[in-house]
Formats: structure tokens, C-alpha cells, sequence
């Protein structure tokens, strides 16, 4: 099953241990889902994790995504 997720999970499961991490991992993980991401999408979470000073300090985050 395909399953697009919301830029805000990303950004939160890129950010934090919590639910949304918790579900992007298992997913991810035990493959059960195949996460889909658009190069507009995938902007979006970039654009958001590089301008929000507050997120800046979290270190760089690697997005790794096939084709």
C-alpha cells in the first residue's frame, strides 16, 4: 500500500522522538507501507526545516528518497 504523508509529519519525525517519528520509523522499517513523496512535497519539508531558526538548531537532517 502507497501512503503519501503530510509535510508537517515529516517535519515533526525529523524533529522529535515523538508519535509522528514513531510512525514514519515503523513504516520505514518494517516496509509494511511504501511512503510516496512528491519533489513539491519534499520542498516544502526542506524549505520549513531550513528557514525556521528554531528548527536550524536541530542539526542537518538527510532526506534519502528514490524515483
Amino acid at each position: 500500500m502507497r501512503v503519501v504523508l503530510d509535510a508537517n509529519v515529516l517535519v515533526s519525525a525529523a524533529i522529535s522522538e515523538g508519535p509522528s517519528h514513531r510512525i514514519v520509523q515503523g513504516c520505514l522499517r518494517d516496509q509494511t507501507f511504501e511512503v510516496v513523496i512528491c519533489v513539491r512535497l519534499l520542498g516544502e519539508v526542506r524549505s520549513v526545516l531550513a528557514e525556521w531558526p528554531r528548527l536550524r538548531m536541530c542539526g542537518p537532517i538527510q532526506l534519502r528518497f528514490r524515483r
